[in-house]
């Protein structure tokens, strides 16, 4: 008996296939033919969602390691399964996931993706409302756009779901529902941390910082990263996490008067924070020659796709742009400008493959 190739059920197994050999295009594809067939169809609507999530990570490889010489197949190689352990990790309702590895600020190709997923999540949900793994993606994704309690009530959901034999992943959507309600309990005391009511806890600097960065309280969020940075070594030194280089972006923008809270400052706190986010990303700099100069696969990988951002970060952009450079001293002008050759010095180690 022939199958008919038009079947939803077809199409879904094809994309689960195409997307397990890196063929996320494909998957998605196949994913979008199945609905069109059976917009009913709960499952694939969940799995689309996983896939156009791990969309940016495939195509991260496809673009940039598309050809395949001795040196750049391995290459290609590590990145298909970093995206291949992406999707693994948004099946798994992973704590660790994140949409945009080492920002703050969601870029725009990333919140089209986030969106999107967020709308399958949703269609599944009102399909098969009794469905733990949806409710939790939702969550995931929901956290990722700083919606703290609609994220926290959908792991709840998934919660009240979940099979008891399934300890695992209780015990990440407990994670994760245990993160929101921590966030939430922070961002409920920033507006005293402003005002200098409450001194923070150290061990919450951090969250803070991020929390008040998002919130366009970049100087706030420089004090509370400082804090951040000289309480934990690990941090201050941990490039993947980025702490430091966001560190050096709110004082950056701090230090070009924008923020919130950029009223109580005067020029030479602006001067001092500016000279602050330089050094910061000068010791990133440094710190990623270290790394490179006896780089592992994996090392050239992170180091490409963290520091060809600083070129278009809009938090750096008016520290780049040769007329906003004009404007600093000599001697600050000086000190930028040499940045941004050892940058692109760093930068130039990479060739578009």
């Amino acid at each position: 008996m022939r199958i008919d190739p038009e079947l939803p059920p077809a199409h879904f197994n094809l994309a689960v296939l195409r997307a397990a050999t890196g063929r996320i295009n494909d998957a998605i594809e196949h994913t979008e033919r199945a609905i069109g067939n059976d917009s009913s169809f709960a499952l694939a609507h969940y799995h689309l969602g996983i896939f156009v999530l791990s969309k940016g990570f495939f195509d991260d490889a496809e673009l940039h390691y598309a050809k395949g010489d001795a040196s750049t197949g391995s290459l290609k190689a590590v990145v298909m399964q970093q995206a291949r352990d992406c999707v693994s990790q948004l099946w798994s309702l992973d704590p660790s996931w994140t949409i945009a590895s080492n920002r703050l600020d969601i870029p725009a190709p990333d919140l089209i993706r986030l969106d999107k997923a967020i709308g399958h999540f949703r269609a599944a949900i009102e399909l098969e409302p009794s469905e733990p793994l949806p409710h939790g993606s939702l969550g995931q994704a929901i956290l990722v756009k700083q919606q703290f309690a609609e994220a926290e009530a959908a792991f709840q959901c998934a919660l009240e779901r979940l099979p008891g034999s399934e300890k695992k992943v209780r015990a990440k959507l407990e994670r994760l529902q245990n993160r929101c309600r921590l966030l939430m309990a922070l961002e409920s005391g920033i507006p005293d941390i402003i005002q200098g009511v409450t001194k923070p806890a150290n061990d919450d600097c951090l969250d803070l910082a991020q929390l008040c960065f998002v919130k366009h309280y970049y100087a706030t969020a420089v004090l509370l990263y400082a804090a951040a940075l000289s309480n934990n070594s690990q941090l201050f030194d941990n490039l993947r996490g980025g702490h430091r280089y966001n560190a050096a972006r709110a004082a950056a923008l701090a230090g070009c008067g924008q923020g919130n809270d950029a009223a109580v400052l005067d020029a030479s706190k602006k001067n001092d924070l500016l000279h602050q986010a330089c050094r910061w990303l000068k010791l990133d700099i440094a710190a990623w020659k270290d790394k490179l100069a006896k780089p592992a696969a994996a090392v050239q990988i992170e180091a490409r796709r963290i520091l060809t951002r600083w070129r278009d970060d809009p938090a750096l952009r008016t520290l780049r742009d040769p007329a906003a450079l004009d404007e600093l001293s000599i001697a600050e002008r000086d000190e930028w400008k040499s940045l941004w050759t050892d940058l692109d010095a760093l930068l130039g180690r990479f060739t578009r493959q």
